[in-house]
């Protein structure tokens, strides 16, 4: 039995070939239910291909027909032979008795041909047995290698199943220690979720305690920081009005100091003067002199006119006098900026009578006082000590956060700018503490009041 290409199990028949031995022979593949309208087919196949062996011929001359009855006689083959009509009843005996032995030379023909076809048909159905004897011997084997392959398939499909199963309680195991471990896990979890929950209530009531400590606290701490408030408002009143004070004192020195230098000014001016004065004097004197030699010549010739010169010449000097003290007056007048104060103006005296006051122009430029700063304001020894103790605070700090909320207990809250660290007191103030501590009271207060540290 052989597979073919349209997926049917056929038997293969041998079938005899002219150009073959009978061991070489073509396979044809037939149904198994066919096998009898093969061999029908096959036997009307070889008697329809078998030639006809009978031939007509006619003859022309009496030597064309004897050699024509001579070639019927020789010839095995059985041909028919037709006579011309002259000749037909001479010949007659001869025709039956050829057309005998032809029928008897086809019937042996054909029963030998009946022999082979017969032997070839038993040795057909011989091989086809062998075939179907080998087709059995293969359906066998192919029945015992199925069988195998069968048993085969059991025992994988069994192992396949015993694995599966193992794998199956291999997963099993896996799952349940998996599911145990969960178990376990999500225990240790509530418990450490019930502890925190526990360890959450606690700390919430520690620090609602806290809490109400720290509000009346600040309650506290805001009552006194209002009292603190008003004191340092008080307080910075105070210096402001000691520092316009001591404006106003350091203009009043400004203007005695501006007075004290035009009165210097003034001196230095009519020492000029009276060095100018002196000088003319002096050289009137001598022209005087000289004068009064020439009219003393004079006199000498005239005789009564000496006492005239002596006269002449000492009639100035009152005029020259009255003129340096009104000088003086006008250029104290004139180089004051402001009116001097009634507690500095008595220090100034005039026992001359009032002259009325004449402007005198100064030969040389005045030059202007030289300027000087404001007297620095002295701060506070005791208050820069205490500063200094809140810049070396050693800690603990806390966040600016809950320094302005007042949420820490126990602290200082009048200078709560020393519990911050170095860092975030200068970036809170932009300066460390040292340089804040060395600023003035009312600007450390300013600075805290301006972060709502104060």
């Amino acid at each position: 039995m052989t597979m073919v290409a349209d997926g049917y199990h056929h038997d293969v028949v041998a079938v005899p070939d002219d150009d073959y031995d009978d061991d070489e022979y073509e396979e044809i593949v037939i149904d198994e239910e066919d096998e009898e309208e093969f061999l029908e087919y096959y036997e009307e196949e070889v008697l329809e291909n078998e030639e006809d062996d009978f031939t007509e011929v006619t003859f022309d001359s009496e030597n064309e027909e004897e050699e024509m009855v001579d070639r019927a006689e020789d010839s095995d083959a059985g041909d028919t032979v037709v006579l011309p009509s002259g000749q037909q009843q001479k010949k007659k005996q001869i025709i039956k008795s050829a057309v005998q032995k032809a029928l008897e030379a086809e019937e042996a023909r054909i029963k030998a041909e009946e022999e082979q076809f017969e032997r070839e048909r038993e040795a057909a159905l011989q091989r086809q047995k062998e075939i179907q004897l080998r087709q059995e011997m293969e359906r066998e084997k192919l029945a015992k290698r199925e069988e195998l392959e069968k048993q085969m398939a059991e025992k994988k499909e069994l192992y396949r199943k015993a694995e599966e199963e193992r794998l199956a309680r291999i997963r099993a195991e896996e799952a349940t220690e998996r599911i145990k471990r969960e178990n376990e896990e999500n225990r240790r979890l509530l418990l450490q979720a019930e502890e925190k929950r526990k360890q959450a209530e606690e700390e919430a009531r520690r620090l609602a305690a806290e809490r109400a400590k720290n509000e009346k606290a600040a309650e506290e701490m805001a009552r006194r920081l209002k009292m603190q408030q008003r004191e340092d408002e008080a307080k910075l009143k105070a210096l402001q009005e000691a520092k316009r004070m001591e404006e106003e004192i350091h203009k009043l020195e400004e203007q005695v100091l501006a007075a004290r230098l035009a009165a210097q000014e003034a001196k230095l001016k009519q020492k000029e003067e009276k060095k100018r004065f002196n000088s003319k004097v002096k050289a009137r004197r001598e022209s005087a002199m000289e004068k009064m030699v020439a009219r003393k010549h004079a006199d000498d010739e005239n005789g009564d006119q000496t006492v005239q010169a002596s006269v002449v010449v000492n009639e100035p000097a009152p005029s020259i006098k009255l003129e340096k003290k009104s000088a003086t007056k006008s250029a104290l007048v004139s180089s004051t900026p402001q009116k001097i104060p009634a507690t500095f103006s008595a220090s100034i005296k005039d026992d001359s009578k009032p002259v009325r006051p004449r402007t005198i122009v100064p030969s040389t430029p005045v030059e202007a006082p030289p300027f000087r700063p404001a007297p620095a304001i002295i701060t506070n020894t005791k208050t820069t000590g205490v500063a200094g103790q809140f810049a070396d605070y050693p800690g603990p700090f806390f966040a600016v956060d809950l320094l302005r909320a007042k949420m820490v207990a126990d602290l200082d809250y009048n200078n709560r700018e020393q519990y911050l660290s170095q860092d975030e007191f200068a970036q809170v103030f932009g300066v460390d503490k040292t340089e804040f501590y060395s600023f003035p009271k009312w600007k450390q207060t300013k600075l805290k009041r301006q972060h709502k540290l104060f």
